[in-house]
This record gives C-alpha cells, structure tokens and sequence, in this order.
C-alpha cells in the first residue's frame, strides 16, 4: 500500500482510495487488506465490462466506498462465459438489481461471470466478508 498524506500526484498502481488516497500497488494487495470489505456488485447491464465490485474502506481516517472494475478480476476465473443476457427472463434470478447481494447467480447469463469472480474472491479472501446487518 501506498500512503499519499497531503501531496497531491499520480498514482500508477492497481488502485487508489478516493477519499483518503490510500493506494494499493497490486490487486492481490488490495484484496489481502484487512481494512476492505466487498459489500457489492454494481452490474452494468449491458456491457459486464463496466460494471463494479464495491469495497467499504474501513480505517476510521477514511470509512468510503470505492469501486473497482469487474474487468480488473476476470483473469482471475477460467471458465467459458455466457455471451447473452438473461436479465428480464424467466431465467433470471434478479441478483443484478440488489448491490449487496453476494451470492451466486444460476442463471445462464453473461452477468453471472462477475458474481462467480465475486464467490470466488470471498471464498479466497475470507476477511472481505464482513458480518452484515441484512
């Protein structure tokens, strides 16, 4: 991690805390930091490419929450990917619509991918799930 304090300048590692500008170089930096809690997906419904994974960033200097793209992730999950949506179809579980829903989808749909990256990481990174209050 990179602290930044007051100066002001350009930061080139994987990501950088909005409000406290805490930096971390490396993705597997960010995701072994205690001091994060994943607490949601922000899907994109129309391109999975841009849509988020949203971490609490909880130092008490700080208390924000970032967004990190889902494409930042995806090597991180080898299998083959649904090309199609199943958003509005009997098929889908609505899971892109609630932010803080953490679960899997079953449903056959190119959204799914980001929520198995996001199984998996919490299935890795065991301190990225929080106790929560829903």
């Amino acid at each position: 991690m990179v602290e930044k304090g007051d100066a002001v300048a350009e930061f080139n590692g994987f990501q950088e805390c909005p409000s406290c500008r805490l930096g971390w170089k490396t993705r597997d930096d960010l995701l072994k930091d205690k001091n994060l809690q994943l607490i949601g997906y922000q899907a994109n419904l129309r391109d999975l490419e841009k849509g988020f994974y949203l971490f609490n960033h909880v130092i008490s200097r700080c208390l924000t929450t970032l967004s990190v793209s889902v494409n930042k992730f995806f090597d991180l999950y080898a299998i083959d990917r649904h090309t199609i949506s199943s958003y509005g179809t009997e098929d889908c579980e609505g899971r892109c619509l609630r932010v803080s829903d953490l679960n899997r989808c079953r449903a056959k749909c190119k959204n799914a991918f980001a929520r198995e990256i996001l199984v998996s990481l919490l299935k890795d990174y065991p301190h990225l799930r929080q106790p929560r209050d829903d």
